[in-house]
């Protein structure tokens, strides 16, 4: 009898464990396919964002690159603007004395040779030309100085002479230019130059 009962006993709890096992595979299957469709609809939205978010990220870090590239690009133009400023400052024009006015005339004349230009008369004078800005006052101590020049060359020649002149350390201004062609010589032109300078007293 005793072993009887425990049969039946036993019949019970097999199918209470096999009842378990039942609602065990239930709820993997749930959580399966909660996970599947967390995986499926949430999971890979949030991949997908996440990529697109690194994919902007580097694209913002490539133009923060290039921004920087440029943007030492413009300094470096400005120092290199700024260089010539500063060594047009350090070779600034200065004033000749009476005692270098025979030195200004040869450097003319070296200026001349070594463009191609030739000087066919120099006359150097004070006398005050009629012109409006001659009648202005130099400032004290400068009294106005004028070379008058009669050359020869081409264009290109007397161009990068009258160029020279007027970047030379010694203040000159070109006051009259004057270009006649030669009848004789088509290549080369006749220029009446007149130069202006300060002297100090």
């Amino acid at each position: 009898m005793n072993s009887l009962v425990d049969k039946i006993k036993n019949l019970k709890f097999l199918n209470t464990l096999e009842l378990d096992n039942k609602k065990l595979i239930l709820i993997f299957l749930i959580s399966a396919a909660v996970f599947y469709f967390d995986f499926s609809l949430i999971l890979k939205a949030q991949i997908a964002s996440l990529s697109k978010s690194s994919a902007e990220v580097a694209r913002r870090s490539s133009e923060l690159t290039s921004l920087e590239r440029d943007l030492k690009n413009m300094q470096d133009l400005k120092t290199k603007k700024a260089l010539p400023e500063v060594t047009s400052l350090s070779k600034a024009k200065r004033f000749i004395t009476e005692s270098q006015v025979s030195t200004l005339l040869q450097d003319i004349s070296n200026l001349a040779n070594n463009n191609d230009v030739r000087i066919l008369q120099v006359k150097p004078s004070r006398d005050q030309k009629a012109s409006a800005d001659t009648k202005l006052n130099p400032g004290p101590g400068l009294t106005v100085f004028y070379i008058a020049l009669d050359l020869t060359g081409s264009f290109h020649q007397l161009g990068k002479f009258i160029n020279d002149l007027e970047n030379s350390q010694v203040f000159l201004m070109v006051q009259e230019l004057k270009i006649d062609s030669q009848k004789d010589n088509y290549l080369k032109q006749k220029a009446s130059v007149l130069l202006k300078t300060y002297v100090k007293k």
